[in-house]
């Protein structure tokens, strides 16, 4: 390998079902292998598990409390 900095990537080959780990120079574009690994990638619910939850974060509303989603339209259109 050369003497510059180097990036790590990863490349899966669905083919073959196999994922690959690489040393890259991008200065040089040399490629090297570092590991590869028999790989399948499966959702978790295949295994039986539940399917993963979702986060629900809280968003602020533009809309006041004290209108409803109506009224808050008819506002909107109006305008």
């Amino acid at each position: 390998m050369c003497d510059h900095l180097h990036d790590t990537t990863s490349r899966y080959d669905a083919a073959k079902k196999l994922l690959t780990f690489l040393r890259v120079c991008p200065t040089c574009g040399i490629e090297q292998v570092v590991e590869t690994l028999d790989y399948e990638p499966r959702p978790l619910w295949a295994f039986g598990e539940a399917a993963p939850r979702l986060a629900v974060l809280p968003v602020e509303s533009s809309i006041p409390p004290d209108t409803t989603l109506d009224e808050w339209r008819h506002r909107k259109l109006a305008a």
